[in-house]
């Protein structure tokens, strides 16, 4: 079985504590590498958990053997993340919420379709009452 490579951008305490130890723990995925400003978190992280390390997005894009970035930044700036991810030719595994608005993830969805690669909301509230609101009113929608 071939593992996925995958690399964290945005390494804040949301990505130390929950992120990076949940992906590093799936058999299924090899965590490749982690991507931030921040140096001393990078040195930090990467020695932790055995990595690469890129304070540059673009060297990290670059990576022939890079599969998925999962973005792990504040909302305002997934947009122009998981584009860069997108055109990079990875796939894009974002926190929510995945843009600021329908335009903007409009433009994600068609670049994901050029590019024939996954854009994926991470939505850890599958069963919380407001999402089963949304799943009823969808399916009455499709009727």
């Amino acid at each position: 079985m071939n593992k996925v490579n995958v690399a964290v951008w945005g390494i804040g305490n949301h990505a130390e504590n929950r992120i990076i130890p949940i992906l590093n723990s799936i058999k299924e995925i090899n965590l490749i590498g982690i991507c931030s400003r921040n140096k001393a978190s990078l040195k930090k992280n990467s020695i932790k958990w055995n990595c690469l390390a890129w304070s540059d997005p673009n060297k990290m894009l670059t990576l022939n053997e890079l599969d998925v970035v999962y973005i792990s930044s504040p909302i305002g700036v997934h947009y122009s993340m998981c584009k860069a991810v997108l055109n990079a030719g990875k796939h894009a595994w974002c926190e929510k919420s995945l843009t600021c608005n329908l335009e903007e993830t409009s433009k994600l969805v068609l670049l994901s379709k050029k590019y024939n690669k996954v854009l994926a909301e991470s939505f850890m509230y599958l069963y919380h009452p407001q999402f089963q609101k949304v799943k009823e009113v969808a399916i009455k929608k499709n009727k």
